[in-house]
């Protein structure tokens, strides 16, 4: 029986082409998407899901780096007829605290409710800064995400974000 060498050294080749490998340094996968990092002055945006809520946001150049616009739709708001209740509890509080860090909720003219707010990130802009600055945004908002959700009717939209922990 023939012995097997053992080579403990690292693979010194690169386990992506060179093809690829290039592109790799201006871009980041991301689900089936890329997510590029910005390198001049093109805008780009890119969605995500929290808690089934769906967000959208829009990166452009800004001072020194980019400033980042996130919004997410967190349900339409219900009308009087379907939950009169819930339709009250949520525009008070809407009224009294619309505002978080980095953020606000609201309720859009087609009647959904929505938290936006904007990140501003320092050059060099890269894929970690982008998403530290959706994450602080989408942890300082999910306060406000879960109380909206809580008074929703039930099997509404948003029932995910009144469950999270």
């Amino acid at each position: 029986m023939a012995e097997e060498s053992s080579n403990d050294k690292p693979n010194a080749e690169p386990a992506v082409p060179d093809a690829l490998a290039d592109d790799l340094d201006a871009s980041v996968l991301i689900g089936d998407g890329n997510f590029p990092i910005l390198s001049g002055d093109s805008p780009f945006e890119f969605a995500f899901s929290y808690c089934g809520v769906p967000f959208r946001t829009h990166v452009r150049p800004y001072g020194g780096g980019v400033r980042m616009r996130i919004a997410g739709d967190v349900a339409p708001l219900p009308y009087t007829a379907e939950c009169q209740a819930a339709r009250r509890a949520i525009l008070e509080f809407l009224r009294n605290c619309r505002d978080f860090v980095g953020g606000e909720c609201g309720v859009t003219s087609q009647q959904h409710i929505v938290v936006q707010g904007e990140a501003d990130i320092p050059n060099p802009v890269t894929p970690v800064r982008v998403v530290s600055a959706v994450t602080n945004f989408v942890l300082a908002a999910r306060p406000s995400m879960k109380i909206l959700a809580e008074n929703l009717p039930r099997d509404y939209y948003a029932k995910p974000a009144a469950q999270a922990e």
